[in-house]
This record gives C-alpha cells, sequence and structure tokens, in this order.
C-alpha cells in the first residue's frame, strides 16, 4: 500500500479486510482467507481490490453491522457515513458537532454509539438515525496543527497556549469558562460535574485543506471576559496565516429570551498583530456608559471602547480614546472595584490611568 492506513475493520461474513487511509478512502481486499494468510513469503499475495470513496480527509473509523451488509465509517466532516454494500447506496448522519473518532455498534443492531474529537458520545437509533442520547465532557483545546499530528495527545500537551483564556467564572452562573474546539468556549458547570453548552464564537471549516495536505489554518479563541452583571460578553479570536492573519474583537449581548449571548459588534483588527488583554469597567457611581478596554500585543497601544445606543433596542460599541506608555507594549489590564481607576502593565512599569479621560496620573 501507498497510503497511510487510518482504520482497519474486518467483513463479519465474508473473508474480506476494510482498510481506511489518509486519502478517504476504504479500499476492500477480497480473498482475505486462511489459505493466503498463512502462504509462505514467497507465494504471490496479491489480492482483488475495490474502493469506496465519499471522505475529503482520513477515515478514522470504520465499523460492520452484524450481517455484513451495512458499513459505518467517519472522519473530520463530523458525518457518520452508512453504506449499503448490497445495493451501492449512501446516506448519512450529518452535522454530529466535532471529528468522528469512533463507532460502535449494539449486539441487537438498534443502535450506533459514535464518539466524537471533543470528547462527546452520541447514541443514535439505527432505524430512524435520530439522537437518542449524548453524553458531554470537557472538551480538549486545540491548536491549528494538532489535527495533522501522528500523535494528538503529544501535540495538545507540547502546546503551551492552547488554553490562552485561562478559566473564567461567569459572573452570575459561576459556570466555569474556557476554550474548547477551535473557535469554540466551552462552558463547564463545576457544581454538577457536567458539560453546559459549547459557544461558538468563529465558524471554521471542518473538512479545510488544500491540493499540497495542508490544512487550512482553524480561529483559536484569545480572550474572554463578561461584564460584572453577566449581560456582556467580550471575545477576541484570531486565525493565523502571515500576512492574511485574522484578529476580531468581538462584542456580545446576553438575550434573556433564548438564553444566549448575541452578537451586537464586530471589530477588525482591533489592535496590529492582535489583542494581548481585555477587561470590562465594573459599574460605575457616575452613571457613565459601560467601558471595555483591550491592549495590543504589537502596536504599544491601550484602547477603550464605549457602549451605545440607538433607541432601546440597538446597542453598539466603538472606540472611544487610545493612549501610549513611552512606546512600549501593554501586557495586563485590571480596573478597581469601583472602575474609577484603570491598571496598565507596560514592561516593568505599572500605570495607573483615569477610564474617562485616558489620563494617567501616577506611574
Amino acid at each position: 500500500m501507498t497510503e497511510r492506513v487510518s482504520a482497519l475493520a474486518f467483513h463479519p461474513a465474508e473473508p474480506v479486510l476494510a482498510v481506511g487511509d489518509w486519502r478517504g478512502r476504504i479500499v476492500f481486499w477480497h480473498c482475505v482467507d486462511e489459505q493466503l494468510l498463512g502462504a509462505q513469503p514467497t507465494i504471490d499475495r496479491r489480492v482483488t481490490r475495490n474502493a469506496h470513496h465519499w471522505h475529503a480527509h482520513r477515515v478514522n473509523t470504520i465499523a460492520f453491522a452484524e450481517a455484513g451488509t451495512t458499513m459505518l465509517s467517519g472522519g473530520e466532516e463530523g458525518v457518520l457515513v452508512l453504506w449499503q454494500l448490497v445495493t451501492g447506496a449512501r446516506s448519512f448522519v450529518p452535522r454530529l458537532g466535532s471529528d468522528v473518532m469512533g463507532v460502535a455498534i449494539s449486539p441487537d443492531q438498534a443502535h450506533y454509539a459514535v464518539t466524537l474529537r471533543d470528547n462527546t458520545v452520541k447514541v443514535l437509533a439505527a432505524a430512524t438515525r435520530t439522537l437518542v442520547a449524548s453524553l458531554q465532557g470537557l472538551t480538549f483545546a486545540d491548536s491549528n496543527n494538532s489535527k495533522t499530528c501522528m500523535h494528538p495527545r503529544l501535540a495538545r500537551a507540547l502546546q503551551p497556549n492552547a488554553f490562552t483564556t485561562g478559566l473564567v467564572v461567569h459572573p452570575t452562573t459561576h459556570h466555569v469558562v474556557l476554550n474548547g474546539e477551535p473557535g469554540h468556549l466551552q462552558v463547564y458547570s463545576a457544581l454538577n460535574d457536567r458539560h453546559v453548552v459549547s459557544v461558538e464564537v468563529a465558524a471554521f471549516n471542518r473538512t479545510g485543506g488544500s491540493s499540497s495536505g495542508q490544512s487550512m489554518q482553524q480561529p483559536h479563541v484569545d480572550l474572554v471576559q463578561y461584564s460584572s452583571d453577566g449581560a456582556w460578553m467580550a471575545t477576541v479570536d484570531s486565525r493565523p496565516g502571515g500576512q492574511s492573519a485574522e484578529c476580531y474583537l468581538k462584542l456580545w449581548k446576553f438575550d434573556p429570551v433564548t438564553q444566549a449571548y448575541r452578537l451586537a459588534t464586530r471589530i477588525d483588527a482591533p489592535h496590529v498583530g492582535g489583542v494581548s488583554a481585555l477587561a470590562f469597567q465594573p459599574p460605575s457611581r457616575s452613571g457613565h456608559p459601560l467601558l471595555c478596554v483591550t491592549t495590543g500585543r504589537s502596536d504599544a497601544s491601550l484602547r477603550v471602547w464605549e457602549l451605545q445606543a440607538r433607541g432601546t433596542d440597538h446597542h453598539f460599541w466603538v472606540c472611544r480614546s487610545t493612549a501610549r506608555y513611552r512606546e512600549q507594549s501593554p501586557r495586563a489590564v485590571a480596573f478597581s472595584a469601583d472602575g474609577s481607576t484603570l491598571a496598565v502593565a507596560f514592561g516593568g512599569a505599572v500605570t495607573l490611568w483615569d477610564p474617562a479621560t485616558c489620563l494617567t496620573p501616577a506611574a
């Protein structure tokens, strides 16, 4: 074989070995019987082969139903493929939510269990292809390179910045928020020890790739913060790519009807080279509009963003002011409890600012 093998499964009723490879093909090797397996090395071992091809990338798993008339397969597309081997027809269970890593069939052939890359197990009814149960655990934060690595566990251990958001506690629900799969945040209840929800901050293409075999760069959520009342969420997501690198500051407003955050403002390239720190101003007694502060990685600037409203339903954010300090790069920010003072670390100096005026009285 010339292709790297990624999955193997024997047919339950015939001398056939199904071989999945990194190109997305499933090749049937026929006549794999005891006579062939016991042959001497000098005997010609060429066998009949035929290929089944639907997957765009590596086949992660293959399984056969007990009768051998149906084959199941899955990969990076997040789709479970059901092959009717007698008729040649295919059917699909799409949008499973993450890469399919494994599939198992219950002894009575009534259910399929699918394990996904985001640490989820989904149980499907075989007859209707509908979801019966879902078991969700904490997701491993992913990077742009782990999908092409032969050993994903090792790749995760070697990437020090996979959890760039840190552990952020939601101010009202007290859930823990942290990085999930590419472009997502995962919300975890420490009290109940369960996964609550996955929040999509930036969409990504699960089957992205190129003819050269290089994987498409996927988005990563760099930072997340919440206002003290939980009404607003700020996120920074980026996608590497050299000259075409992208970075977005997004402000989300909580919708009490849907119990979810809706995007209110997206700011493209808020800083040159990305954002290094993010913070919301606590409620101020002065009645000033809510402020959000960001610092740049490469442009040595501090920016204050102000919440504005047009009517009662339309809210948006604008840049209120920009400040610098001796052309040094800011690395961390923090507000005082009453929101009247902003502390910003520039190199070895800690500076104090009036967030309303962006003036610094001391350093």
